[in-house]
């Protein structure tokens, strides 16, 4: 077998290439191969037109993985800067009673990661679980090296080395958690941002705006009741499941690309292309708005009380079954229920150790053990929605705009 169709093959297999264009640059070597030995076939041209398209579609496919690298890198960029937030000059320290500080109703909560540099090298923050409880007290339940400091109106919290475990008050208007590893959020009713590093997010009952980036990890959203505002989902390497409650109303748009897929309820209307599968559906009355992107990953919107669309991508169960993966660690089986979810490509848990610091030591241990309406017109399938917060910059309408730090989203009109 030649070098050419090797590769061609390896393509197909890693999702680079489309079945169907990864067939018509194999006829095209075939047809290559005989013209070296037959002169005048009359295939010749046909062959050379298909090699040309298949070659262009290769083309796009690339350049939307160049995107997806410069993006990933902006990311990882911005995230370190992000992450020295609470050693900015004006901030203060805030000090931890037997775990817990008080958060002022309407603050800004941020979780992130510190960077501790020693001897032994330096480290970082694992696994978080948020949950949401009443009373106006953060209290940290388990977690290593745990400092908090407050700028203005916002409290950054930041750990290192171990896994986060964190109950925050009702009276938050606004958390933000950052991690390398895998985030989990339940019971928080209020406007949230979620971007993980290398691990996938499970959020359980969101109701209000919120944004979610997961890169080299999978998102779950597990009884979501989006009833209002806009919200926004992105996962590179990964895929996203949603199951809606049947209180939602929300207008779902959903895209995939790089060999990705889309599984959505029945009444949704596609718009594929030979790139990208887009697809839109509406959930009760679509008063909010909720963007899925995945790039080389699924996108899968389900649930007992929605038909599956017969016209949806589909995949064996042994595929799906290696898609999804199987839970385990923190952030997982646990929160992800009696379905399997992926665990993305890395699954990284942190690992517990002793903390450094002065309130890392206060912090104690805790044992963590209707069928859908038809969708509303739209001029085109590229149109921005109403009261999405789009990159005017990014020449792809779908794709929010990440790091601005502005509320997730407002009132949809």
């Amino acid at each position: 077998m030649s070098k050419a169709r090797i590769e061609i093959l390896q393509m197909i297999a890693e999702g680079k290439v489309s079945p169907e264009d990864g067939a018509r640059l194999l006829d095209a070597l075939d047809d290559g191969d005989a013209g070296a030995t037959k002169t005048g076939n009359p295939r010749a041209g046909r062959a050379k037109e298909s090699a040309k398209d298949a070659a262009e579609n290769l083309g796009r496919a690339f350049e939307d993985a160049a995107r997806a690298v410069k993006s990933a890198a902006q990311e990882g960029v911005r995230a370190a800067q992000k992450v020295f937030d609470e050693h900015r000059p004006e901030t203060e320290l805030v000090r931890l009673e037997n775990g817990a500080f008080e958060v002022p109703e309407g603050g800004t909560l941020r979780i992130q990661p510190a960077f501790r540099v020693s001897i032994g090298g330096g480290s970082a923050g694992g696994a978080v679980t948020v949950r949401g409880i009443p009373g106006a007290q953060v209290r940290v339940l388990e977690g290593s090296a745990v400092e908090v400091h407050k700028n203005e109106g916002d409290y950054i919290l930041t750990w290192a080395k171990s896994a986060l475990v964190v109950e925050v008050p009702a009276t938050l208007a606004r958390l933000v958690v950052r991690s390398f590893g895998n985030v989990t959020l339940s019971e928080f009713g209020n406007q949230f941002r979620i971007e993980s590093f290398g691990g996938n997010v499970s959020a359980l009952g969101a109701s209000a705006p919120f944004k979610i980036r997961a890169l080299g990890g999978s998102v779950r959203i597990r009884d979501l009741a989006l009833r209002e505002g806009t919200a926004a989902v992105r996962a590179t390497g990964g895929d996203i499941d949603v199951i809606p409650t049947e209180e939602a109303s929300v207008e779902i748009h959903a895209a995939a690309t790089l060999g990705g897929r889309l599984q959505l309820p029945k009444g949704a209307v596609r718009s594929d292309s030979k790139t990208r599968r887009k697809g839109v559906v509406v959930l009760g009355e679509g008063k909010s708005e909720l963007e899925l992107d995945a790039l080389s990953g699924w996108v899968r919107v389900h649930a007992d009380h929605l038909e599956d669309d017969p016209d949806a991508d589909q995949a064996s169960n042994a595929s799906r079954a290696s898609s999804y993966g199987t839970a385990s660690g923190p952030g997982s089986e646990s929160e992800f229920g009696d379905e399997p979810t992926n665990t993305g490509r890395s699954n990284r848990t942190g690992s517990g150790s002793d903390g450094e610091g002065d309130s890392g030591s206060n912090v104690p241990k805790h044992d963590a053990t209707a069928r859908p309406a038809p969708p509303k017109a739209r001029t085109s399938p590229d149109e921005p929605s109403p009261g999405a917060d789009l990159d005017d910059d990014d020449p792809d309408p779908w794709t929010v705009d990440w790091y601005d730090d502005r509320d997730p989203g407002g009132s949809k009109p």
